[in-house]
């Protein structure tokens, strides 16, 4: 699911990096180990939030009060995810994602093109995952099978990620989250 949502919001890096490569021979394969390390970076963060649903599931089945009020937990991430948004860490990924030439040519090192490619992807996808944890958190508090849940959060992240107005976005949709998860607790 994770990789799925995530690599839509990776276009321009591989529109840019397609562009970089494109009198190589080798091309095709040095786009597909950018994909790769892309895919392998968010693969991994998938199975790291899997884990700790696993954990969180069985310390709110031994925690009396969480059993009673569930709603406090989804609540408790909504409003984390809300303060990450005015976060100075999602603020620098997300300007990290918003310049993919730049993040490429920063990473080009010209020793080996392959070691260069994957590297472009796994760091890209390492970025990647610092702007967009906390959303993707928020999909696995709110159930990953609702699918408009899912549109919803990756339009967002997509936003946010390949659009100069993504900036100003981060703010509104922060606020939005901290205010739904204090609802979610009050009602």
């Amino acid at each position: 699911m994770s990789t799925a949502m995530m690599l839509p919001t990776a276009t321009r890096l591989l529109r840019d990096f397609a562009v970089t490569v494109r009198r190589r021979p080798e091309r095709l394969r040095l786009q597909g180990l950018v994909v790769a390390g892309f895919l392998a970076t968010w693969l991994a963060t998938g199975y790291l939030f899997r884990i700790l649903d696993i954990i969180v599931h069985a310390v709110v089945e031994s925690a009396g009060l969480l059993e009673q009020r569930p709603e406090l937990l989804g609540a408790t991430v909504l409003v984390a995810a809300g303060l990450f948004q005015f976060s100075s860490l999602q603020h620098r990924c997300l300007t990290a994602c918003r310049s993919p030439r730049s993040f490429i040519y920063r990473n080009w090192r010209g020793g080996d093109p392959h070691a260069d490619a994957l590297r472009i992807g796994l760091v890209y996808g390492a970025s990647c995952v610092g702007c967009c944890w906390a959303l993707m958190l928020v999909m696995f508090a709110v159930g990953t099978a609702n699918l408009g849940w899912m549109l919803g959060l990756a339009t967002v992240m997509a936003v946010e990620k390949n659009t100069r107005w993504g900036v100003t976005l981060a703010r509104p949709v922060g606020a939005g989250l901290i205010v739904a998860g204090v609802v979610t607790v009050l009602i």
